[in-house]
């Protein structure tokens, strides 16, 4: 068996009680951690093969489990390639595939008489979309200082392990010189916590639109 974990139990559970908001009893209650871990222990004794996407959750995550030991795992892989009795004692072997695409076999599509009437069928003819701007448009064009310029789009869920600030933080350096403001991100980070919202489990995340 081939097995990718994704929010580990084990690190879930210690990522909550870091937070300090509930305890261990409440969190098992909500999330059934401990059935969770119990049923990652169960598929780490099946599986042959784990992937993952880095190093680190190799060790600090699965690291927790006591179905893995990450300087055991290294000792029985090196005996097993020797021949020697490893006395029992199997780990499954850990793999990191980064996540992304590797795009040297990709295509860019031509322009051809096909694709700008597939293209002229999904838009007006001066190449505006026949549809009517969804309403949340206007909450978001309140935060940008020029709308028509090209849009960076980061999606992902209002969790501060997401660490949405400090990509803010990066793309605040990148073009801080461009406007010839040296401190550029300090400014622009100062302006996202004004942003700041709360919300259901009570922890601030910053707004960046």
């Amino acid at each position: 068996m081939v097995l990718t974990g994704h929010s580990l139990g084990r690190n879930k559970l210690e990522q909550l009680l870091k937070q300090g908001r509930q305890s261990k009893e409440d969190i098992n209650s909500t999330y059934k951690i401990m059935r969770r871990v119990e049923a990652e222990e169960l598929s780490l004794d099946a599986a042959e093969l784990v992937i993952t996407s880095t190093k680190q959750e190799i060790d600090e995550q699965w690291g927790l489990y006591d179905g893995f030991d990450v300087k055991l795992e290294k000792v029985l892989r090196a005996r097993a390639r020797r021949g020697v009795n490893c006395h029992g004692r199997y780990m499954p072997r850990m793999a990191v595939i980064p996540p992304g695409m590797d795009f040297s076999n990709v295509i860019a599509q031509e322009d051809t008489a096909e694709v700008d009437g597939e293209l002229v069928a999904l838009t007006n003819g001066d190449g505006t979309s026949p549809k009517a701007l969804p309403p949340i448009w206007s909450e978001v064009m309140r935060f940008l200082t020029n709308p028509h310029k090209p849009m960076i789009l980061a999606l992902s869920r209002p969790d501060p392990k997401k660490n949405i600030t400090t990509l803010a933080a990066h793309y605040a350096d990148a073009i801080g010189p461009c406007y010839g403001i040296p401190n550029y991100c300090d400014v622009w980070m100062d302006k996202l916590r004004c942003l700041t919202v709360t919300f259901g489990r009570s922890f601030p995340v910053l707004a960046t639109w």
